[in-house]
């Protein structure tokens, strides 16, 4: 028969008081030797009921003690247990969500990289009888790279991640969701906007996995790292950065 680690270190622990008990026993039965005919012969096992027998109240009160002890191991073992199980179940959630979502996540920089290519053409003043089509794969990028029920459902899968990746993830999915409200723009409608929102979403794309820059090679934009508040307030009122 193959106990588990738990069962063998109840055992352990049940055998261990068994024997403290026992050798208190001993030592009172030993110091009663010189004084009393009415000690035990060392039989086992005899020896042992012997000893609880001429020790009636100590051994009462030792096995109940003991009881109280072993009770409170298994209860703190149990304890011990599920969290550890909690811990590795948690950790596995986050093994398997972050798997997934990298899968995700690089289909969506795919893509993004796509977008942002065409829009450039588009911007091109060579062939602009084309740009209707181009502007319809564009539309056909975003429908889904911006599909609500993976933004919905990532919301969900994200809560079991560590609080750093929640708030990268977060940058992604809020990126993503405002480009949505470009799903309908005509050719005429296409600005920087939109492409400033497509930057937008793919340094968030950089920031969660480094990998995904390779879909945006050749494309012109800062570190996927973005702007500080400072160097925003400084843009917005058209100063250095270095604030002289």
């Amino acid at each position: 028969m193959i106990f588990s680690p738990v069962k063998l270190k109840a055992i352990a622990a049940g055998l261990s008081l068994l024997a403290f008990v026992f050798a208190i026993l001993a030592g009172a039965e030993f110091a009663m030797i010189p004084t009393s005919n009415g000690y035990c012969e060392l039989k086992f096992p005899k020896w042992m009921g012997c000893v609880v027998a001429n020790h009636e109240n100590l051994a009462g009160g030792l096995i109940g003690a003991a009881g109280t002890l072993f009770a409170g191991w298994l209860a703190w073992t149990a304890v011990q247990t599920q969290m550890t199980d909690a811990r590795e179940r948690a950790q596995a959630d986050r093994i398997e969500v972050e798997e997934l979502l990298s899968f995700d996540v690089d289909n969506i920089a795919e893509a993004l990289g796509a977008i942002w290519k065409v829009l450039e053409a588009i911007y091109d003043e060579q062939a602009p009888e084309d740009n209707q089509k181009r502007l319809q794969a564009v539309k056909n990028g975003l429908s889904y790279v911006t599909e609500n029920s993976w933004i919905e459902t990532t919301k969900a899968m994200v809560d079991v991640l560590g609080w750093n990746r929640r708030r990268l993830y977060a940058g992604l999915l809020n990126s993503l969701i405002e480009l949505q409200a470009f799903q309908e723009i005509t050719v005429d409608e296409v600005s920087g906007d939109i492409t400033s929102a497509v930057t937008q979403a793919a340094g968030a794309c950089e920031l969660l996995y480094p990998n995904c820059s390779d879909y945006f090679e050749g494309r012109f934009r800062r570190s996927p790292k973005g702007y500080s508040w400072g160097e925003a307030v400084l843009m917005s009122a058209h100063l250095p950065e270095d604030g002289h």
